[in-house]
């Protein structure tokens, strides 16, 4: 299968790799769309020392199962999928109370921080636990799929304390979790002030600039959203080397 290989930091190159194996509680997953999250971005350039090289990074997937292990039963070939970006071992005290961050012997799919090396899904194929699957409906296309696991992050940090329409709420880091943190926000009802503050440029003369943007008004929200966006998000992972990803893949 061919793989986008980090084989040294700063240097991703589109090689020829095996096909992963597979257990009999597998499945190996045909990859259709795999975001770049900022974990991918700091693996790349060695910053947080959990993407060794060499290693195939991305977590955030979705495609179709190519091949099912003797023992999957509830899905079959040609599903179409997305899955947990944590391989829990589905056995351990935390897996079996629903706990599964805190599984004794998690993995993280695209990390290799010297405890162990798992090959993500920069690649064609990916094998993974069907435990740690969902299915998908055929009306939502691969490219929003592998969205899901970003989303259900923001999803889960809005449950644990719904807003209520009085509240003001602060998101903190215009990222992409902290937009869409904002955005379920307001949708679960929020409709008063919200501020945004986002670091544009950690490296000014060893200054940090932040902005922040407050509103009132709901129908302003998307104005908004979008602008900080582009100045809070855009530039600094341009700088961080998000392009330098996607110029390596084109390159290829």
């Amino acid at each position: 299968m061919r793989a986008l290989l980090l084989s040294e930091y700063k240097k991703l190159s589109v090689v020829d790799m095996p096909t992963p194996e597979m257990g009999d509680d597998d499945v190996l997953v045909r990859v259709r769309a795999c975001g770049i999250c900022g974990s991918d971005i700091h693996g790349y350039d060695g910053s947080t020392g959990r993407r060794i090289p060499p290693l195939v990074m991305g977590h955030e997937a979705a495609g179709e199962i190519a091949q099912v292990g003797a023992a999957v039963t509830n899905f079959r070939t040609g599903d179409r999928v997305t899955f947990d970006s944590t391989v829990s071992c589905g056995s351990c005290d935390y897996c079996t109370r629903g706990q599964i961050n805190l599984c004794d012997n998690r993995m993280v799919l695209g990390v290799s921080c010297g405890e162990y090396r798992r090959h993500g899904a920069f690649a064609e194929f990916v094998s993974v636990p069907a435990r740690i699957l969902y299915p998908l409906p055929a009306s939502l296309p691969f490219e929003h799929a592998a969205l899901i696991e970003a989303v259900s992050v923001a999803v889960h940090a809005v449950n644990r304390k719904v807003p209520k329409p009085t509240d003001t709420v602060l998101v903190v880091g215009c990222g992409m979790i902290g937009l869409l943190a904002s955005v379920l926000g307001v949708a679960s009802g929020l409709c008063l002030s919200l501020v945004l503050t986002g670091v544009i440029n950690r490296a000014f003369f060893g200054w940090t600039i932040q902005l922040a943007f407050p509103w009132r008004s709901l129908a302003w929200t998307p104005l908004w959203i979008i602008g900080a966006a582009i100045v809070a998000g855009w530039i600094p992972a341009w700088r961080a080397g998000r392009l330098d990803i996607a110029e390596a893949v084109r390159s290829e």
